[in-house]
């Protein structure tokens, strides 16, 4: 059997040799199933012997017609496409081939940009095959790119992404949002962004490029104190990573100064910026406390031997310079003096005040020493002048008063108050004591003959005597009058002798020795 597309056959066979055949299709010894056409056809061959007899035989042909064949085109194609697996051929079972064909696969990648004819070839059973062409058309990708894209810290916000060629694309990738990106959504990580751009063809190109998305560092400040309005300023510290950069009121530097952030809570803000550009923070408080308002009042004047009380407000406690605790103390001082205090406030913080007392000069005021006067006597005791005020204590307010007659045998004291144009006061005191006077009215007192010590004493004390003839007469008399030591001496050259008067009180008393010729009194102090 034979396909009618099969070329011309030579036949042979035929004994004895040199005999003609003939039949469809048949010339000479050709046979062309073209002409025979589709059917099965008798061939003769026939040999005239050289009697002049012919015999012939016969045999068959079988001329199968061809396959119907089909192929039904692809499509289109883009360059970029990805290679498919043809069909379209009918009956199926047959090879496809062509330009970008491999093993039934066309790829558009491989055929390139074009118009390619692909073939598709069928055998029947009979061995007979056929074949069916179609075209394909594989279109140019477009040329897209899209710029290097710059690495974001995840709070950095929404960016625009920067333009794509050929422009009219579009975007996509983790974030995007038309041709925005948001490095929140996004994520920390690597991410892909792509960049697609659709011919009029309908080809696809497109671009990748890759954006980091970086954390922000992990900062911490560990602050949160409280200082005093006094402490001037502080050291900031406890951000942790280290290198970051303080900021906040009164903060210059990694200093706190607290005269300019004031007081009240003051938030300071610590910020760190990692090797990838990206910030972070975190933030303490500094508290600043007041001082307590410390008050000692004005500076005060005093007067010289007076004593004043300073008090000190404002605080809770109180350290004095005199070492004293308390919120006051009692001041006499000698000179001019400065007192400082220091207060503690119930919050803790110190505060401070100093006052300045000014001693001013009493007035000096001696009134004349007078031991004993004659009953009879009348004088003046003047307290001199310059003075603002006088006072004494009879109640007269002059420089000078006159006094006496007196009482006899009685202690007389007059004191006077005096007072400066400071206001400070002076005085002084003037004792003695009235005594019998001989008829010539004559007071001795003879240092050399008797002698008295010590004076001032704590009472007990000793008296000498020389030249002292006759019995006498010794009396201890108060300054107000009182009588309070009374003895005899009997008739001697010399005499010594001790006397206690410690059971009377500390005072001026007036010591009296008589003789019916001479009186020798002596003003003694007990002082204990």
């Amino acid at each position: 059997d034979v396909c009618i597309s099969s070329n011309s056959i030579t036949l042979t066979g035929g004994t004895p040799t040199g005999g003609t055949y003939s039949g469809p299709g048949v010339s000479g010894t050709q046979f062309d199933p073209s002409v025979a056409g589709v059917g099965t056809h008798v061939i003769t061959y026939s040999v005239t012997n050289s009697n002049g007899c012919t015999d012939s035989d016969t045999t068959s042909i079988t001329v199968n017609p061809l396959p119907t064949v089909s192929f039904t085109s692809p499509g289109t194609f883009c360059e970029s496409d990805a290679a498919i697996t043809l069909t379209g051929g009918s009956p199926t079972g047959g090879t496809y081939s062509g330009t970008g064909v491999t093993g039934g696969q066309f790829d558009p990648s491989a055929a390139g940009t074009g118009t390619y004819s692909l073939v598709y070839t069928y055998s029947d059973p009979n061995g007979c095959s056929d074949t069916a062409m179609t075209t394909v058309t594989v279109n140019p990708t477009p040329q897209v790119t899209l710029p290097s894209l710059t690495d974001r810290c995840i709070d950095a916000g929404v960016v625009t992404l920067p333009a794509g060629s050929p422009s009219g694309g579009t975007y996509s990738g983790p974030g995007v949002t038309g041709n925005q990106f948001d490095p929140s959504v996004a994520g920390v990580g690597t991410h892909n962004i792509v960049y697609s751009f659709t011919s009029t063809n309908g080809c696809t190109g497109s671009d990748t490029q890759q954006v980091e998305v970086n954390p922000l560092p992990t900062v911490n400040l560990d602050l949160d104190t409280s200082l005093c309005e006094s402490a001037d300023t502080l050291l900031l510290s406890g951000g942790t990573p280290q290198g970051g950069v303080f900021s906040g009121n009164g903060v210059t530097g990694n200093t706190f100064n607290i005269s300019q952030a004031g007081l009240g809570t003051t938030v300071v803000q610590y910020e760190f910026t990692d090797s990838n550009g990206c910030l972070n923070s975190d933030s303490g408080t500094v508290e600043v406390l007041s001082n307590p308002s410390v008050s000692l009042g004005s500076d005060i004047d005093i007067c010289e031997g007076l004593q004043d009380t300073l008090v000190a407000t404002g605080a809770s406690t109180y350290t004095w310079s005199t070492g004293s605790q308390t919120n006051s103390i009692i001041v006499s001082p000698m000179n001019d003096t400065s007192y400082s205090v220091v207060g503690e406030g119930s919050n803790g913080c110190l505060g401070s005040d100093t006052i300045d007392v000014t001693v001013l000069e009493s007035p000096q005021v001696e009134l004349n020493e007078i031991d004993t006067v004659c009953a009879d006597t009348v004088f003046s005791i003047d307290a001199g002048s310059g003075y603002s005020s006088y006072l004494w204590n009879n109640g007269e307010t002059t420089q000078s008063i006159d006094v006496g007659p007196f009482v006899q045998d009685t202690g007389y004291s007059y004191v006077v108050v005096v007072q400066n144009s400071a206001g400070c006061s002076g005085i002084d005191t003037v004792s003695f004591a009235v005594i019998d006077c001989d008829p010539s009215g004559i007071i001795t007192e003879d240092p050399r003959s008797v002698r008295l010590y010590p004076n001032p004493s704590n009472g007990v004390f000793t008296v000498e005597s020389e030249d002292w003839y006759g019995d006498a007469k010794v009396e201890v008399i108060s300054s107000t009058g009182v009588l309070v030591h009374k003895s005899n001496i009997s008739d001697q050259s010399y005499w010594k002798k001790r006397f206690d008067l410690s059971e009377a009180s500390n005072g001026v008393y007036f010591f009296t020795i008589k003789t019916p010729t001479k009186v020798f009194q002596k003003r003694i102090i007990i002082n204990r």
